[in-house]
């Protein structure tokens, strides 16, 4: 069972072991709004994903009202807040407009950097370069993708190096482990 935290259950993250790595603290008492909280979670089953530290600041944007629902549905489908998923479409937008070959897309682990046009994320693409070690051309042609491709992939992951971590350690999990990440999605294995 995969544990659901309520934000006001997360004092602090912290980037201690690695992307994925968080210090979640239980606070036993009420909430500031008064609310009763039941008994502690489980943490031992706890999956982090896509851990972002950084401070924001308030933005007030007016969407059109059938905008705003499709927003709330797809959060709810996605067990998040429409605040939350809206933040993460603005800044993936700001991200695709300053890397214009880099494009996002909903994956079972999660939403993933990719290179433009192919099925290749982005953390495949910089894992291959350095399995080639280090010889980009090389790697290019493994991977049957234009040069200038890979140096886009290899850019934008140089501008966020710790999305890509997490999104290396998204990628590698067990098919089984995904399945429970992802609310109303199956899995067919083919063998």
């Amino acid at each position: 069972m995969v544990a659901r935290l309520h934000r006001t259950w997360c004092v602090g993250w912290t980037r201690t072991g690695g992307p994925l790595t968080g210090a979640v603290r239980w606070l036993p008492s009420a909430d500031p709004l008064g609310n009763r909280r039941g008994p502690p979670l489980d943490f031992s089953t706890l999956v982090l994903q896509r851990m972002h530290c950084m401070a924001t600041k308030p933005l007030s944007l007016r969407v059109p009202e059938e905008v705003r629902l499709q927003l709330q549905r797809l959060a709810q489908r996605f067990g998040t807040s429409p605040a939350t998923l809206g933040t993460d479409y603005v800044t993936q937008g700001v991200r695709t407009t300053l890397h214009p070959s880099i494009e996002f897309r909903q994956t079972p682990a999660g939403r993933m950097a990719y290179v433009r046009g192919v099925r290749l994320p982005v953390w495949l693409a910089v894992e291959t370069v350095a399995d080639c070690r280090g010889d980009a051309e090389k790697a290019s042609k493994l991977l049957r993708l234009p040069p200038l491709l890979l140096k886009a992939a290899i850019n934008y992951a140089q501008a966020f190096p710790e999305e890509i971590a997490a999104d290396r350690h998204a990628g590698r999990q067990p098919l089984e482990d995904l399945a429970g990440l992802v609310p109303n999605h199956s899995f067919l294995r083919v063998s």
